[in-house]
Order: C-alpha cells, then sequence, then structure tokens
C-alpha cells in the first residue's frame, strides 16, 4: 500500500474517532469495505465520510446529522407523491430535500 494511502486512511480514522467521541456509536462498516466511503454507524446511520469532515471541522454532533436524516426520511414519506412506482417510471420526486449544510442554516 503506498504512503499516501497509509496516511489518508490513518486521517479518515482520526475523524471518525473525533465524529463518534460525543456519542454512544460506533462504526460498523465501511459500504464496500471502502475507507472514507460511505460508513454505517451503529446499523441505522448511513454518512459519507465528506459530511463526517464537515461535522468535526465545524464541532457538529452525530446527534444533529442523526436528527438531519430523520427530517429528511419524514419529509420524503410524508408526501404521497413519493413512492416506489415514480422511481420506476423514471419520474422526478416533487419534494426537494436540502443538502446537510443548508438544513443546517435552516432549510426544513
Amino acid at each position: 500500500m503506498a504512503k499516501l494511502n497509509i496516511e489518508y486512511i490513518n486521517i479518515v480514522e482520526k475523524y471518525l474517532v473525533k465524529f463518534l467521541e460525543s456519542s454512544d456509536d460506533y462504526l460498523d462498516f465501511w459500504v464496500s469495505d471502502e475507507i472514507g466511503g460511505m460508513a454505517c454507524i451503529s446499523y441505522d446511520l448511513f454518512i459519507d465520510f465528506d459530511s463526517i469532515r464537515y461535522c468535526v471541522d465545524n464541532k457538529i454532533s452525530v446527534n444533529t446529522y442523526r436528527e438531519y436524516q430523520e427530517d429528511t426520511l419524514e419529509r420524503y414519506f410524508k408526501d404521497p407523491k413519493n413512492d416506489y412506482r415514480d422511481y420506476v417510471k423514471e419520474k422526478y420526486f416533487t419534494n426537494s430535500f436540502p443538502n446537510f449544510q443548508n438544513w443546517l442554516k435552516g432549510a426544513r
């Protein structure tokens, strides 16, 4: 493994430890074993590394990210137009969902 890759993995692990230190959550696995990609946290939270990094750099807790994820899912399932049949028909959903950073700024 190249030295640069080892350094990257070490940085990813440091960010992950910092992200999880204020909660009882833990890393279950990296999706597709791709360290620095999508992490599965405590079997119910999926978060990409860029969001983990953003949370650590801006002192945002795991619980705040979890609240964002739950709010987005709740908003999705409240709209009866968002169902599997529309997805299969390749229609776009009518409800828009803010990304995490905009959600933090109040776009809810």
